[in-house]
């Protein structure tokens, strides 16, 4: 199994949570409480892995105020979970999301936020 295969699971699956990964969800979810997020798909990785040319790593800033929409939004959480399999360009356009890649695009592509869309991979 590769990598891409290993995190399609969850499509799979139709949960927000890799199959492998439930016990210890689980065990930490008595720990921690709430800190994780099982409304929204999950994200190891952003944009096309497969192809990127560029791949810049950054620390996951977790839940904002515009995940509250995506929570909401079956079609963002659709966008989201076409992302683990490393072809898809960046989704950009979710909110709050623009916030930080808009300037990464300007100053990596001239402002062309789609062109960096699909050039840019980022992982968290």
């Amino acid at each position: 199994m590769d990598f891409f295969d290993y995190w399609c699971a969850c499509r799979t699956k139709g949960t927000f949570r890799h199959p492998n990964d439930a016990i210890v969800l689980e065990e930490l979810k008595l720990l921690i409480g709430g800190e994780f997020e099982y409304e929204l798909p999950p994200g190891p990785y952003f944009g096309p892995l497969k192809t990127a040319s560029i791949v810049l790593c950054y620390a996951n800033p977790s839940v904002d105020n515009g995940s509250s929409k995506v929570i909401r939004s079956a079609e963002l959480k659709e966008v989201l979970s076409k992302q683990l399999d490393g072809e898809q360009p960046y989704p950009y356009d979710i909110p709050s999301w623009d916030k930080w890649f808009q300037p990464v695009a300007k100053h990596l592509y001239s402002g062309d936020i789609e062109a960096a869309a699909k050039i840019l991979q980022c992982s968290i």
